[in-house]
């Protein structure tokens, strides 16, 4: 049990940065675009998307990263299968990603489907299992940086695809966040 404590009390202080930024992240956007789309980036760094059946708001943070999703204007449950959501890097690499639910030993595991009810909130930290490392000497668990070379990437784009099954079809949404230089 102290294992399992001392990891997730890692992976949350692995977001704290040691170093500082030169890049800050801006000018979401998101696909399918429907008429009453919407994404914007609000003061706290957090990317926001909405449509006529979901919000969803997006954290990128040091070595993981947050998604909310609002099933606020649907007549039924939204359904998430995290098996097939991925990170796409700013060289467009897309990578698994797990919830913070999933043990790091089960990294690669198939993880269940969520189901939103109509009028709820599901929040998750994320990370891409392939940025799960373990060190047997001495024994611990690491994440790596989300952005390992942000820095270097002004300009670039970061995507989290999310596939969400809403009244009874599939919704293939492709959420984009830009690296930025920091003002």
């Amino acid at each position: 049990m102290k294992i399992v404590i001392l990891v997730i009390a890692g992976l949350f202080a692995a977001n704290a940065q040691s170093t500082p930024k030169r890049y800050t992240f801006g000018d979401p956007s998101m696909s399918p675009r429907f008429q009453s789309s919407s994404a914007v980036m609000d003061d706290d760094g957090v990317a926001q998307f909405q449509d006529a059946d979901v919000a969803v708001a997006i954290e990128l943070l040091a070595r993981s990263f947050t998604v909310s999703l609002e099933n606020y204007n649907t007549s039924g449950p939204i359904k998430l299968d995290w098996n097939a959501c991925s990170l796409i890097d700013p060289d467009g690499q897309a990578h698994r990603i797990i919830h913070s639910r999933v043990k790091f030993l089960d990294r690669e595991s198939p993880m269940p489907l969520v189901t939103i009810p109509p009028g709820a909130v599901y929040t998750e930290t994320l990370v891409p299992s392939a940025y799960v490392h373990y060190f047997p000497k001495p024994l611990y668990w690491q994440v790596a940086p989300l952005l390992p070379e942000a820095n270097n990437q002004i300009g670039k784009t970061v995507k989290v695809f999310l596939p969400l099954e809403i009244k009874g079809a599939t919704r293939n949404y492709s959420f984009r966040i830009k690296i930025r230089a920091k003002d």
